[in-house]
């Protein structure tokens, strides 16, 4: 009996030893775990703007992310509020302001107006305005919303594209991004706004007034380098490959593709379609369906001649 109870402490202190051995060759990666949750609670360091000019320090503030972002849906917008007496101060020194980004200096692009300075830098739109005006914040985050630019767009003066109208027809997700690349959600972090074509074909429904020529600009960032896309309109198979970066891009920890094309269409008067053709969008561990992200379709150019 002596021999069990003592064969039964032995195991107990076995197991003892066994937590203590396993919790000292885990400690870094507790520490590890509780680094990464504590970043996924509070995103990276804000960071640090400072406006200077004639050596006079303006401004010196945190750019805490906002989750807004301008028209164009590459730069992160910030409001930072002034004192009035600031704000004005402010606004007489802004020809010749030094900015810097977490002490790198950078060449931005300074607009002054009446109620606000906007400080317009590669990823980030700082709007300083007075303390107490609230109405300008919401008036500047209604004009960003208004003007920002979807998949679908021309890049010509609008009295060009008036007799052109482009549409989904089939095989695309819903507008999407752009993401903080701190997002909550892992799998989204830093993923531009753009939709995804749905295999396997995307359609896009195009009706012009009159006889004329378009070109199109596709930007698509596809998972598989070796995918091949069929582009189809009604004059047949027209696409010319302008650019295939043999480099991936990563962006939300997954590896994309970046591939442009130029399309160009003799239309009839009437309603037309554009086919997005995909190789292997069942393949990978990609969602459901989900063949290539979308960046944009834009209008280069129309010869109505």
């Amino acid at each position: 009996m002596n021999a069990a109870r003592t064969l039964h402490h032995a195991a107990i202190a076995a197991g003892v030893v066994l937590v203590g051995i396993y919790f000292y060759l885990n400690a870094g990666k507790v520490q590890r775990t509780r680094a990464v949750y504590d970043a996924l609670l509070e995103g990276r360091p804000p960071a640090e703007l400072v406006l200077r000019a004639q050596g006079e320090e303006l401004v010196h503030a945190k750019l805490a992310s906002t989750g807004f972002f301008d028209a164009t849906g590459s730069r992160q917008l910030h409001f930072l509020p002034l004192p009035q007496e600031d704000f004005e101060h402010l606004r007489e020194k802004t020809a010749g302001m030094e900015v810097l980004i977490d002490g790198e200096r950078t060449e931005p692009r300074i607009l002054t107006e009446r109620r606000f300075v906007a400080v317009q830098l590669p990823r980030r739109l700082v709007y300083l305005v007075q303390e107490g005006d609230p109405r300008t914040i919401a008036a500047l985050l209604w004009r960003e919303k208004r003007n920002a630019l979807g998949v679908l767009r021309c890049n010509l003066p609008d009295n060009r594209c008036a007799g052109l109208r482009m549409q989904w027809a089939a095989g695309v997700g819903p507008l999407e991004g752009p993401y903080l690349d701190t997002d909550i959600v892992p799998l989204r972090r830093g993923m531009p706004r753009g939709r995804w074509g749905v295999g396997p074909e995307t359609r896009l429904a195009i009706e012009t007034r009159e006889a004329t020529t378009i070109r199109l600009h596709l930007v698509l960032l596809d998972p598989s380098r070796e995918q091949k896309i069929l582009i189809t309109s009604p004059g047949g198979e027209i696409q010319r490959i302008l650019g295939k970066d043999p480099k991936p891009v990563r962006i939300a920890g997954k590896a994309f593709h970046v591939k442009e094309y130029l399309v160009q269409m003799r239309l009839e008067p009437g309603p037309h379609e554009l086919h997005l053709g995909y190789g292997d969008w069942q393949s990978g561990e990609r969602k459901p369906g989900r063949a290539v992200y979308i960046l944009q379709i834009a209008i280069q150019d129309i010869d109505n001649s």
